[in-house]
């Protein structure tokens, strides 16, 4: 990954064309890292809902969002395993934030950063990392 983000700029300079990442938004349960996804879907499993579920894994700190009325904007998203909450099966991604956007209004987050998150299916043109 890290090799992917030195080269750009190196093919840039050389005159090759580099292809620019394509942005997704999405919305759902997303945290710093994938234990905390799992936390929060275990907290969910204990009849709590999505909201109430990442207050008890934010007890101590805030880690994770469940962003129902925003979307997470985000790049590079790799499928990295398959949970199942309730019967449903999720589908976690590991990816890069790139930005929030509240109705139409994009707002940008630099530095990007690295986000975990689940949905309900996969995100087309996502790489399969994981256990999937």
């Amino acid at each position: 990954m890290k090799a992917i983000a030195l080269a750009t700029p190196l093919l840039l300079l050389l005159g090759i064309p580099v292809e620019a990442e394509e942005s997704q938004s999405v919305r759902g349960l997303f945290c710093r890292t994938e234990a905390q996804v799992l936390e929060t879907l275990d907290h969910m499993k204990a009849s709590l809902g999505p909201r109430a579920a990442v207050e008890m894994t934010n007890r101590n700190e805030l880690v994770c969002v469940y962003a129902d009325l925003i979307d997470y904007v985000v790049i590079r998203p790799f499928i990295i395993g398959e949970v199942r909450h309730d019967g449903v099966p999720l589908v976690e991604y590991e990816a890069t934030l790139t930005g929030v956007r509240v109705g139409g209004n994009l707002r940008p987050i630099a530095p990007a950063v690295r986000i975990f998150f689940v949905q309900p299916h996969r995100i087309e043109g996502a790489i399969v990392l994981g256990k999937a």
